[in-house]
């Protein structure tokens, strides 16, 4: 079969656009929040700045430490402890005869501490205690109650001081604990007491 000569040639019809648009043409929606925003910047006349940043959570600051001042009521009873505390340490060490605290002292507590002394006095090569810290435990009294117990004709219990100190001697650390009792005349008196030698 032969074609003839003088027959069209074929033609060539263009498809439609079939492929997707490209991401970065197609245009997202705006998200409600930032829609907004952005509407009240164009009122106020303000170029919109992109969607808004969320805000950083508040974290909440601890409150400062409060450095209460202690009372004077406080300070005289540490001052009372810590001169009790001191006298028994030089009984101790024969520094001072018994004799001179005994008044400081009940029964119990200046057998105490004679024992201490005679025990002490076996080692008397070794250097003085020294009394470093003193700290007023409790109170079966509080300071601020005492001035108004002590009213004319009517008993006052004496204040009990739980007390716990540490004292040095030498290179060593050693721990004591005592009660002090304190009279409405301010008179002072040790009725319990735990150390070593």
């Amino acid at each position: 079969m032969r074609i003839a000569e003088d027959s069209a040639p074929p033609r060539v019809c263009p498809l439609p656009p079939s492929e997707p648009p490209w991401e970065v043409d197609a245009p997202r929606p705006a998200p409600a929040a930032a829609a907004g925003a952005n509407a009240v910047r164009a009122a106020a006349g303000v170029e919109s700045a992109g969607p808004p940043r969320s805000a950083a959570p508040e974290i909440p600051l601890a409150p400062p430490p409060s450095h209460s001042t202690p009372s004077r009521d406080t300070q005289r009873d540490l001052l009372a402890a810590r001169r009790v505390l001191a006298l028994i340490l030089e009984v101790v060490d024969g520094r001072r005869p018994p004799s001179r605290i005994a008044r400081l002292l009940d029964r119990a507590a200046r057998i105490h501490v004679e024992r201490l002394a005679a025990e002490a006095a076996v080692r008397r090569g070794r250097e003085a205690a020294t009394l470093r810290t003193v700290t007023v435990a409790a109170t079966s009294t509080p300071a601020a109650a005492r001035c108004t117990q002590r009213s004319p004709g009517t008993a006052v219990a004496p204040a009990r001081l739980e007390v716990c100190a540490t004292y040095a001697r030498g290179l060593r650390l050693y721990a004591m604990a005592a009660r002090i009792e304190i009279a409405a005349d301010g008179t002072l008196r040790c009725s319990g007491l735990r150390m070593p030698v």
